[in-house]
């Protein structure tokens, strides 16, 4: 007998779906897990970051291969894979820990039939796991078996006749099935590539706190050095130099459709911001009478609905193996630089908001 026909099945425990535009596949399940353990209701003051960094393998642009160009347009920010003593300290986990005081450990695996057993054990407890995982093997993605990027899940069910395994992702379509052969392949694919495959549980360390003046102030600081940037890899600057470089390679009138990897987390930043800012300001209503947050709000929510529009031109683009969205998106990004400038100086005028506010305070 195996160790799958030791256990009977495990109705999908309930923890509700994660909030489609955490910029952060694991931490918008944490968010979930959080809810289901502490009552937390959510991660508003999570994560405010605003910022570009971009990369290219080559002197120009060309397809890496038939899906994404040999380009990363992607988020600025110090390691999002941080660990100490087996706690996450990236900065996501210490915001979260910090403003929430929620603590993320970490347990590896480098035994399939341990992980198995751990996971079992766990599900007829009545608690769901949250695990690594990765794209390649979540068979109601376009990614499956063919980009096997790193991913988190939270494993919530077991089916003892199907010897398979209910799970959820952050996506349009969170729920999933995993079989036995999937499971199997993804975590030696993990063990291969990263060492080990990892879950993770959660710890309150305190009860959740009002987020400090200063501590908004440090992230409002980040986004305006990062995009104000005049490094060709990072900000403004970077995003500039990339729409340059697409334009050119986009003169060359490409057969194949163009993926941006990484621009997705921009749509979801966007959001993330605006959930900081609203929950803020309803906390700290003496700044709302002091600075147009509405005004810095509907610029991000623009922002998001540009981005977003990328990644569905993206993604039109794909599915029909066809090229003739890519001008649209090239037109799009000249206009999300625009939007992008504005939104740095509203940063810049709440920097100088704070200030004021400190100074009068003196």
């Amino acid at each position: 007998m195996n160790l799958l026909e030791r256990f009977n099945t495990v109705n999908p425990i309930d923890i509700g779906m994660p909030f489609e535009y955490f910029p952060d596949c694991r931490y918008s399940l944490v968010e979930l897990m959080a809810n289901k353990q502490f009552s937390i209701k959510d991660f508003h003051q999570a994560y405010c970051w605003h910022s570009f960094e971009y990369t290219m393998q080559g002197s120009q642009i060309s397809h890496a291969d038939d899906v994404q160009l040999n380009i990363t347009l992607d988020r600025k920010m110090r390691g999002l894979l941080l660990y100490k003593d087996g706690i996450d300290t990236s900065p996501i986990a210490e915001n979260i820990q910090r403003r929430y005081g929620v603590q993320i450990h970490k347990t590896d695996f480098q035994s399939f039939d341990a992980y198995v057993e751990y996971l079992l054990r766990s599900l007829k407890k009545g608690e769901p796991v949250l695990s690594t995982y990765s794209l390649g093997y979540v068979p109601t993605r376009r990614h499956y078996k063919k980009v096997f990027g790193l991913h988190s899940i939270c494993i919530v069910g077991y089916n003892a006749e199907h010897q398979s395994f209910d799970a959820i992702e952050q996506a349009k379509k969170p729920k999933f099935s995993i079989s036995k052969g999937d499971l199997f392949d993804c975590f030696h694919y993990l063990l291969k590539e990263h060492g080990a495959c990892s879950v993770f549980h959660l710890e309150q360390t305190h009860q959740p706190k009002p987020y400090s003046e200063l501590d908004f102030l440090e992230m409002v600081e980040f986004n305006i050095s990062n995009l104000s940037d005049t490094c060709s890899s990072y900000g403004l600057t970077c995003l500039k130099k990339f729409i340059a470089d697409l334009g050119l390679y986009l003169e060359s009138k490409p057969e194949k459709p163009i993926f941006i990897p990484g621009s997705w987390v921009f749509s979801h930043e966007r959001i993330s911001a605006i959930r900081f800012i609203e929950s803020y300001v309803t906390e700290n209503p003496q700044f709302g009478e002091s600075f147009s947050f509405e005004s810095l709000t509907t610029v991000l929510q623009d922002l998001h609905d540009k981005w977003l529009a990328i990644d569905f031109y993206s993604e039109m683009g794909l599915q029909t193996n066809s090229n003739k969205f890519n001008q649209p998106i090239l037109e799009i990004l000249n206009s999300i630089l625009v939007k992008e400038t504005e939104a740095l100086e509203l940063w810049r005028s709440l920097s100088l908001c704070f200030e004021r506010a400190r100074q009068e305070a003196c």
